[in-house]
């Protein structure tokens, strides 16, 4: 469309005239203004385009479908309607007109009577139009129904429907209505068993008016499907029923649900069922019984059975029957995947669900620990876990305090976190595991217990080193010695500790000081009867061993003491030796023959360093002047040669009641000049001289 436009400024008075004569005919519209008066303006000229395209099916059934492309150039058109021709007359269409435009590119042509059409797009924007060409022609039949002249027939899943079905299209009467080019389109109308229709499913009818639909086939097996065949603007038609059977077996498949079940080394789960089915999911029969190869991928052992609570046994597809149903048992808690196969069949496979069984002992899932002598928690975390039957983790249900030993003997400490005093370690809800940390002040091997009512407990060995070494100890008894100047007696250990009495080892020797708090003189040496030497605990020991003398008799404690380290303290007892020398400290004086000494003779008997020595004592006539030597020693009325007293804590022995007489009469021992002889060992002494007168 061409047009003009002029304007006037100020007090103008526009006149507009729009002509418009006759039916629209294709090609663009024309149209001016004219205005009068005075002034200055401008003009703006464009063009409305025609629609272009426009297209309808060559033979179709009432509505007709119409569609076009829309007009291109600046300028867009407010909207569209659309005529129909037939011969020479023109109607309107698709419910439009110049007043109620269209504003798609397509529309539906309802009503239309059988015959030969052929349609037009006009474009309108304001009072401009353009009329496109016109369309091919249409032919538009008086078919209102399909019918099947074809019913499908009952197939094998997956095979094509023989023969083809044949559907056409008719008139009111159930008349075959001969129109070439209607598209029918088949669909399942009755679905037993949601199958799902292959194949292509819409056709166009022949010159007959008649569409064939070859190669269609369903792939689920039932009785009673129906299709249902559809065309626009006709009534649809529904087949008579027909069934698709399976086709041959090719696989195997899990029909029930995953099962979750506990560990256990026979069956015992609910109840599983595989199919042998064609390769559609069709189930399928067969004449003779099928042996079924049944595994899973556990780390434990599989067991499976046709019953339940049973040990491993044969599983079959009965004869005639399409399943198999058994039950599975494992030891292993998981997600096993179990595989079902049979010859000549595809293998099925699904994850089971297998937890464990009830918690029957308990099991220490951590290395064994080495750590310092503590009397705290120590730094190793230590784990015992809950274990069924078959070492499956088996949670605990509640909050389970653990009993937790050791033998130990030294102290033992557990708690649940390190560094800590002990306290007690539980199984929380939901965990199979307990985590804690020992402590133990004794070094060694200890073997640790964990116990839990009613399951089997568990047994660790652990090792505990010594703590830095912190004192000096004598591990050696209180020994007792004679006085010596020499070490002697029996050894003496003393040992470098830690602060919990264990025993510590050096790379480095260690010099010791020792010490006594005697008043006699104390020697100390690493060998017995030695002179006295430096002991030292040596490089790689923890213990030193030594002998001790001393020259002063009594109950002396004795010191070790070593650089960094606490002082060893130990009582010793260091008694007299033997009688080194003898002594009349009360000398026989001249007697009436058979008359006692008084006062009584006494003798002191002192070792190397003067101490008394409580010992038996021999006191015997050294010198006898009587008449033929018949002089006699009497103790107590009875003739005693020697006598023997024992000297007391101080060493004096003292002869009470002894008298000298004649072995036959008293008065023939008199003599002048006797001596008595006091011996012990090898050492004696020999007493002043003195008269014995008869009586």
């Amino acid at each position: 469309m061409r047009g003009w436009l002029s304007a006037g400024l100020g007090g103008m008075l526009a006149v507009a005239l729009l002509v418009l004569a006759g039916i629209p005919v294709a090609g663009p519209a024309d149209a001016f203004w004219r205005s009068t008066g005075r002034g200055v303006g401008s003009a703006v000229s464009g063009t409305l385009n025609a629609p272009t395209g426009v297209t309808v099916a060559a033979t179709s059934t009432s509505p007709v479908s119409v569609s076009w492309t829309a007009s291109g150039g600046t300028t867009v058109p407010t909207g569209y309607f659309v005529t129909r021709t037939a011969g020479a007359s023109t109607i309107a269409a698709c419910g439009s007109s110049a007043t109620a435009l269209l504003t798609t590119t397509s529309c539906s042509d309802t009503g239309v009577a059988a015959g030969t059409y052929t349609y037009a797009v006009t474009a309108v924007f304001r009072s401009w139009t353009a009329v496109s060409a016109s369309s091919g022609s249409v032919v538009v039949i008086a078919a209102t129904k399909l019918g099947f002249t074809v019913q499908p027939t009952s197939a094998v899943a997956g095979v094509a429907i023989t023969p083809s079905i044949a559907v056409a299209l008719q008139n009111a009467a159930g008349t075959t209505v001969a129109a070439a080019g209607v598209a029918i389109t088949l669909s399942i109308g009755t679905n037993p068993a949601a199958g799902t229709l292959s194949g292509t499913v819409t056709a166009l009818t022949n010159s007959s008016g008649i569409a064939t639909f070859a190669g269609l086939s369903l792939d689920k097996a039932a009785a009673g499907y129906t299709l249902s065949a559809a065309s626009p603007g006709l009534t649809a038609a529904t087949s008579g029923t027909f069934t698709i059977t399976p086709a041959a077996a090719s696989k195997l498949a899990f029909t029930s649900a995953p099962v979750t079940t506990t560990a256990s080394a026979t069956t015992n789960s609910t109840a599983i069922t595989v199919q042998r089915q064609d390769a559609f999911g069709n189930a399928v029969t067969s004449g003779t019984a099928s042996a079924l190869t049944l595994t899973s991928n556990t780390a434990g052992t599989a067991v499976f059975a046709p019953t339940n609570l049973a040990a491993a046994a044969t599983v079959s597809i009965a004869a005639g029957s399409s399943t198999a149903t058994f039950f599975y048992g494992d030891t292993r808690v998981g997600t096993p995947t179990i595989t079902a196969a049979s010859t000549g069949l595809t293998s099925a496979t699904q994850v089971e669900t297998v937890a464990a069984a009830a918690a029957s002992k308990l099991v220490f899932t951590s290395v064994a620990v080495t750590a310092v002598a503590s009397a705290t928690t120590n730094t190793s975390a230590i784990t015992v876990q809950r274990q069924d039957a078959f070492n499956n983790p088996a949670p605990a249900t509640a909050v389970t305090p653990l009993t937790l030993t050791s033998n130990s003997g030294g102290t033992a400490i557990f708690a649940p976190t390190s560094g800590a005093a002990g306290s007690t370690v539980s199984f929380a809800t939901g965990s199979s595991t307990a985590t804690f940390f020992h402590g133990d002040t004794r070094a060694g091997t200890p073997v640790i217990t964990a116990a839990l009512s009613g399951l089997t407990s568990a047994t660790q060995t652990e090792t505990i080193t010594p703590a830095s070494a912190s004192k000096l100890a004598f591990t050696s008894a209180t020994r007792s010695a004679p006085a010596s100047a020499t070490p002697n007696g029996t050894a003496i250990t003393v040992q470098r500790q830690d602060a919990f009495g264990n025993a510590v080892t050096s790379a480095t020797a260690s010099p010791l000081t020792l010490t006594s708090n005697t008043s006699g003189t104390a020697v100390f040496g690493p060998t017995s009867g030695a002179a006295p030497a430096t002991v030292s605990i040596a490089a790689g020991a923890s213990t030193a061993t030594f002998y001790y003398g001393d020259t002063k008799i009594g109950t002396p404690t004795i010191t070790a003491a070593a650089s960094g380290l606490t002082s060893a303290s130990l009582s010793e007892t260091v008694t007299a030796g033997a009688a080194a020398t003898l002594v009349f400290t009360q000398q026989p004086g001249n007697i009436v023959s058979g008359t006692p000494f008084s006062p009584a003779i006494k003798v002191s008997a002192v070792d190397a360093f003067g101490n008394p020595v409580s010992t038996a004592i021999s006191l015997s006539i050294a010198n006898n002047p009587s008449l033929l030597g018949v002089g006699r020693l009497w103790q107590n009325g009875v003739s005693t040669n020697p006598v023997v007293v024992t000297s007391d804590a101080s060493g004096v022995a003292t002869f009470s009641g002894v008298s000298i007489a004649g072995a036959l009469l008293s008065g023939l021992a008199s003599g002048n000049g006797y001596t008595l002889q006091a011996t012990v060992g090898s050492v004696s002494v020999v007493s002043t001289a003195f008269n014995v007168t008869a009586g």
